[in-house]
């Protein structure tokens, strides 16, 4: 064991180091000074840090448009659950398709994102519509029926309106 209070000056190197050169008063495993260790293990670690920055998922690809337009069709889809002339339980979904179109060289890669939604149609909307003629006239008339005479009160107190009237163009049958 050497004295720690020694003057290093005083000795000989045991070894140069490999990399820098420099003087090694006491033998080192890989043959690096100790500056020489610490700048290739701190480079390592960098570069492990370097290459965990650089890898991304292809969706954080195109500064982030994939996943912009994933966003973009999910607001379509919410705003289409939240509609309350969809069914509710319905199920939707958004496709993401990724086309990769691969140069002749096979140096680069062409890739095209769409994102699609498959959204819940709206329910339909049903009445039940009246065919009459009108008294005096004969004029066929189609209205929209309604749960009660108009006039009439309900038990909630408000008033049954006059039923709507279709407008249409009525088309007279040739007979021959």
């Amino acid at each position: 064991m050497l004295n720690p209070m020694r003057d290093k000056q005083d000795m000989a190197p045991a070894e140069w180091c490999q990399r820098c050169r420099g003087e090694i008063y006491e033998t080192s495993p890989d043959g690096l000074c100790d500056r020489c260790r610490e700048e290739l293990q701190e480079k390592e670690e960098n570069d492990m840090q370097m290459g965990e920055m650089c890898r991304a998922s292809i969706m954080e690809m195109a500064k982030g448009a994939i996943m912009e337009r994933i966003d973009y069709e999910m607001g379509k889809v919410l705003d289409n659950i939240l509609d309350v002339n969809t069914r509710a339980t319905a199920k939707r979904k958004i496709t993401v398709t990724l086309d990769m179109i691969p140069s002749a060289d096979r140096h680069s890669i062409a890739v095209f994102a769409t994102a699609k939604p498959t959204l819940v149609p709206t329910e339909p909307v049903s009445i039940n519509l009246c065919v009459a003629a009108l008294p005096g006239t004969g004029e066929m008339v189609v209205a929209e029926m309604a749960p009660q005479i108009p006039g009439q009160i309900h038990l909630d107190g408000t008033e049954q309106e006059e039923p709507k009237v279709l407008k249409f163009n009525q088309q007279k049958a040739a007979m021959g």
